[in-house]
């Protein structure tokens, strides 16, 4: 069955296709083949259910039981009794030799998505979109006959934890926002891999709103997430989004007493701390000190297409075993930037430094008078760090050799004004000093082309 809304007969040893079965009006959902091969049961997500002559390659009946899309079908070993579930959550059982003869088996809470009798045929397990597995008893031959009611409620049930439904990434590209099937909202931190605090039933958006009106920051995308699974999974690569893409300063990144301009990578300090236990790789101290995540936590190794290569617990990495199958898996990427430290360059930007129509011309170095200087630096750098360059370079001789340079922020130069009368315009707003380049070119800039940055002085 498939999207073309047809079933197609193949013969398995040739490869060849047999036939063409024609008759939905949408998608094919769901199939079950009688044990001789000569007839075939297809849902719908048209509602309805089809029974194939498959000599005949013919329909020889339709089944209108449910009221939406039928997902799942089960059929007894002699191909007497159908058991069907969908959309609308209900699951009916019915009689093949008189398809109008059908019992309600059971009402589920959530759409039914598969379905597996228990070891005796008695019963069967339904999964549904929701975490919770019920077994229900199956109707016998006098709930057909004599139209005796079914117990409503089910034999055994496994219960699970509501599955994610919802995850949102925050601005500082750190922390994850998600919301569960029972409308529970939790947040997540990425570098440590836990659950930081559960909010319980809020408001999804205007907890969204609320934590990404802080301070103004613009980290680059460095992961990506699914919820196929039903729980939040990050996925680090370097095809489409690079791990290695975010740089941030470490006191952005909460790391404590960080040392003036100190830079770190969030993907290569995940890497480090997932492959912590790893025997394959020696993470230098300073890395291991700053983030760990728990022993529990899944790793999995994949190929680009999502073939999955090999399963691991973080805390399970120092095995033998493990080891050996990690040695043949773990990307050569990620070992020479963990274990040799060839983390990717920095990413620069050019950016346009102009003096605003209020500057005195006097104030400024007769060479620069008739010039606009294009500069290149780390995105990463401090605005602060451009206004000591045109203290340096634009109005006085200073001892800062370039917007990346080292310098005491509060010095005088000669020019007798200081890094605090220096007042940076982007788009004619003012820009924070605090802010690195990529945030102002983000979020206020908005252009493709470079950056345009002003400047003019406060009078002294």
């Amino acid at each position: 069955g498939s999207t073309e809304k047809a079933l197609r007969l193949w013969d398995p040893r040739s490869c060849v296709k047999l036939c063409k079965l024609k008759g939905h009006t949408e998608t094919v959902k769901a199939l079950v083949v009688s044990r001789d091969g000569t007839q075939c049961i297809s849902g719908s997500s048209d509602g309805s259910i089809k029974i194939w002559n498959i000599g005949q390659q013919r329909c020889i009946q339709t089944i209108l039981l449910h009221t939406e899309a039928v997902w799942a079908l089960l059929a007894t070993e002699n191909f007497t009794y159908l058991i069907s579930g969908g959309r609308d959550k209900k699951v009916i059982m019915t009689d093949l030799k008189n398809v109008q003869n059908s019992v309600l088996v059971c009402t589920e809470e959530a759409p039914v998505l598969k379905m597996c009798f228990t070891a005796d045929q008695q019963g069967i397990w339904v999964s549904t979109s929701d975490s919770t597995v019920r077994c229900w008893k199956l109707p016998s031959e006098k709930h057909f006959s004599d139209d005796i009611p079914l117990s409503r409620q089910p034999i055994s049930v496994i219960p699970g934890d509501a599955s994610t439904v919802k995850a949102t990434i925050l601005n500082d590209k750190r922390h994850i926002l998600t919301k569960d099937f029972n409308g529970n909202v939790f947040l997540y931190d990425v570098l440590r891999a836990i659950k930081v605090e559960s909010l319980g039933p809020v408001n999804y958006q205007n907890e969204i709103n609320a934590r990404n009106s802080g301070k103004l920051l613009y980290v680059p995308n460095w992961f990506t997430t699914d919820l196929k699974t039903g729980m939040l999974t990050i996925h680090l690569g370097q095809d489409e989004v690079d791990c290695f893409a975010a740089w941030v300063s470490a006191k952005d990144a909460g790391i404590d007493h960080p040392e003036p301009d100190h830079k770190v990578n969030y993907g290569k300090l995940l890497l480090h701390a997932l492959f912590e236990h790893y025997r394959g790789l020696q993470p230098d101290q300073e890395s291991r000190l700053h983030f760990t995540v728990p022993k529990y936590i899944p790793l999995i190794l994949s190929e680009i297409g999502g073939r999955t290569l090999y399963r691991v617990l973080v805390g399970d990495t120092p095995g033998e075993t493990e080891t050996a199958l990690l040695n043949e898996t773990v990307p050569t990427w990620v070992i020479s930037n963990i274990e040799d430290n060839c983390t990717t360059k920095f990413t620069k930007v050019q950016f346009y430094l102009k003096p605003h129509s209020c500057v005195p011309a006097n104030l400024l170095k007769p060479d620069r008078l008739k010039k606009t200087d294009r500069l290149v630096a780390n995105d990463f750098i401090q605005c602060r760090k451009v206004a000591e360059h045109v203290l340096e370079k634009l109005l006085g001789e200073g001892t800062i050799s370039s917007p990346g340079g080292e310098g005491d922020a509060q010095n005088q130069f000669n020019s007798g004004y200081t890094v605090d009368q220096i007042i940076l315009l982007c788009s004619d707003q003012p820009v924070d000093l605090s802010m690195d380049l990529r945030t102002v070119k983000h979020y206020m800039w908005k252009y493709s082309s470079d950056l345009v940055l002003h400047y003019k002085i406060l009078s002294k």
